[in-house]
């Protein structure tokens, strides 16, 4: 029986080690430097505890990124180059969007004006046809919404939302 126990243990320890290992991912995935170009939705979306109406608000801009000597440099504006929305951020490191968000008046986004000042970042994806896009960033500031009547609701937060996505 003792040697039975013996040939049932060795057995059982060569089971399965002829299969091969799991593969493992590489980490970090690399980042996806293509840059952001051409005509996007910028879509903000104000803080959970801001209960803002209407949100998201979604507004279209043409982005342009450009390579500067202090790295590159991405800017949005609304379409035909009104300054009233900038968005501009750095890729500092490639792959990952710093820098602001700000109108100088209400903008329309969708059905609602929007008022913003806000920083922030958010890691840049490929989006479908290889474009690439940002499919959730963070910002830290005030969004504010013009109700109608002369009122205007505001919510400052570290915890807002943005996107840009491909058209």
């Amino acid at each position: 029986m003792r040697a039975g126990a013996l040939v049932l243990v060795a057995t059982l320890s060569a089971c399965g080690s002829d299969t091969p290992s799991r593969p493992t991912l590489s980490t970090p995935f690399p980042p996806v430097t293509t840059p952001l170009d051409g005509l996007y939705d910028l879509v903000i979306t104000p803080g959970a505890g801001c209960g803002l109406p209407g949100a998201p608000y979604e507004v279209s801009v043409v982005v342009t990124s450009l390579a500067g000597s202090g790295g590159t440099e991405m800017r949005a504006t609304l379409p035909g180059g009104d300054a009233t929305l900038v968005l501009e951020m750095v890729y500092s490191p490639p792959g990952w969007l710093q820098g602001s968000v700000s109108t100088r008046t209400f903008v329309l986004a969708d059905a609602s004006n929007i008022f913003v000042r806000a920083s922030g970042s958010g890691k840049v994806s490929s989006a479908a046809g290889g474009r690439a896009e940002v499919e959730s960033g963070r910002m830290n500031g005030d969004v504010s919404v013009d109700v109608g009547g002369g009122d205007v609701l505001s919510c400052s937060s570290l915890e807002h939302g943005w996107a840009l996505r491909a058209r």
